[in-house]
């Protein structure tokens, strides 16, 4: 067990409906508060999603990029399990799995931007045409256009920091 599955573990034997996570927002007043339970709940449906549909194993290398959300605890908790993002070979992407969080009412895979990634040279060209891909058709509902954007943003990123030789 890693040391956030014990810290978790243990919140959940303490105090399982009692508050574990609070997150205040100053710029719109919202505050939401997670239980030991709520949280652990959100772990496995992340870890779920990232091995389940978008094909991760243990010891996968997960690349993530989270604005400062509750989410952002639960989806780093969850991918603690490991998440297949990007696997490079000789600059040619070999592989990937792009699994977007914080876009939608739940986390989504997009096949489109893998198909556009895998054999292809592991450039920001390369990164733009996989956010098309994954983003096309998208309609924002007013109040959440951004998104599109911002999603299109975070892909782009989150590969190039992905695939950086370190």
């Amino acid at each position: 067990m890693s040391a956030p599955d014990a810290l978790l573990a243990a919140a959940l034997l303490r105090d399982p409906a009692g508050p574990l996570l609070t997150y205040y927002d100053d710029a719109t007043g919202e505050r939401t508060e997670l239980s030991a339970t709520s949280l652990a709940n959100w772990v496995a449906k992340t870890a779920n999603l990232l091995r389940d549909d978008v094909g991760a194993a243990p010891g996968d290398r997960v690349a993530v990029l989270l604005p400062a959300h509750w989410q952002a605890a639960a989806i780093l908790l969850g991918a603690w399990t490991a998440a297949a993002v990007v696997g490079t070979e000789q600059a040619t992407i070999s592989g990937a799995r792009v699994a977007f969080g914080g876009v939608a009412h739940r986390p989504w895979r997009s096949i489109e931007a893998e198909a556009a990634l895998v054999g292809r040279p592991a450039t920001m060209a390369t990164y733009r045409v996989a956010a098309e891909a994954a983003l096309r058709g998208a309609v924002g509902r007013g109040h959440n256009d951004f998104k599109i954007e911002l999603a299109r943003r975070a892909l782009c990123r989150t590969l190039a920091q992905a695939t950086e030789v370190g």
